[in-house]
């Protein structure tokens, strides 16, 4: 599932959808066939504060937890190192590790 969202919008978030697509591209059926799939008109900004409310409210746990932000950020952490090292593969548990080490020598130097 693919995501690509137009950042000339992204200052007016309830218009988000008319600039992005969400598509399914299945390697079986060929990487050129795309499945477009309908975005719902809505505002992410609101969306996220209501799940946060809706989290406060009932105790339930977020969809989007902070765990799932900090694998996201990794993620991106480490494709943009896997760029610098020529396209090896980097485990996101070592850019994990690495920002808690800095995380911990800032700490320390304060």
């Amino acid at each position: 599932m693919h995501y690509e969202v137009d950042f000339s919008s992204w200052d007016h978030p309830d218009r988000l959808h008319e600039s992005s697509s969400l598509y399914v591209q299945r390697g079986k059926d060929g990487y050129g066939k795309r499945e477009e799939l309908d975005l719902p008109q809505s505002n992410m900004f609101v969306d996220e504060l209501e799940s946060f409310a809706r989290a406060i409210a009932t105790g339930e746990l977020p969809e989007l937890s902070a765990t799932n932000g900090l694998a996201a950020a990794a993620a991106v952490n480490a494709a943009l190192l896997s760029i610098d090292r020529g396209g090896k593969t980097v485990a996101l548990a070592e850019v994990i590790d690495e920002a808690r080490a800095r995380v911990r020598r800032q700490a320390k130097a304060a």
